[in-house]
């Protein structure tokens, strides 16, 4: 890991733990460097949270490619992927608030492509249906993660997840929904 590498590591932790209503001076001294070097590193804190929450999105979609190793399929990816936005919500919550903040939701483009491509491979594999608006469904399915399924108890979210994803499934695709165990994965 490069020393910019680790900085931005150290940035990203740092926001994790307390937040970003933080002066530059007590960012840099809270990650062991002056106000020079951070500086020296981003034009300015617009730049510095930028590449932080660059940062964040591509550790979180680290986190769910690792995890899509194991899936069987489309369905089971976008189940993951909801699983690693509510470890995100719990876990990161300094970035999830940061990003998710402004009403209306503006979901990242990133979140955005990756449901997307997550969608068109459902389609190719024939367990999304192929008629499906994807640029409807994806603000309309992100809109429902963040304003509901995150705020119910756990023991609901399988019913709303499974909501979420029913209306978009082939007949195929919705005997591949009743294989995966929601209540497990979501826990």
């Amino acid at each position: 890991m490069t020393k910019k590498d680790q900085k931005l590591e150290a940035l990203y932790h740092y926001f994790i733990s307390n937040g970003f209503d933080h002066t530059i001076e007590e960012i840099a001294q809270g990650i062991g460097v002056t106000k020079k070097t951070l500086f020296n590193r981003y034009e300015n804190r617009e730049g510095m949270e930028k590449s932080v929450m660059d940062h964040w999105h591509q550790v979180l979609l680290s986190r769910f490619y690792n995890k899509c190793q194991f899936c069987n399929n489309a369905i089971e990816k976008i189940v993951i992927f909801v699983c690693e936005i509510k470890l995100s919500y719990h876990n990161e919550t300094q970035f999830f608030t940061k990003n998710f903040a402004q009403k209306p939701i503006t979901i990242s483009a990133i979140f955005s492509k990756t449901l997307y491509e997550i969608i068109q491979e459902g389609i190719q594999t024939k367990c999304i249906d192929d008629e499906t608006a994807v640029n409807i469904y994806i603000p309309y399915f992100f809109h429902n993660i963040i304003d509901y399924f995150l705020l119910l108890k756990p023991e609901k979210q399988a019913t709303i997840l499974q909501y979420l994803i029913q209306p978009v499934l082939t007949s195929r695709g919705v005997e591949m929904m009743q294989e995966i165990e929601l209540e497990n994965l979501i826990g």
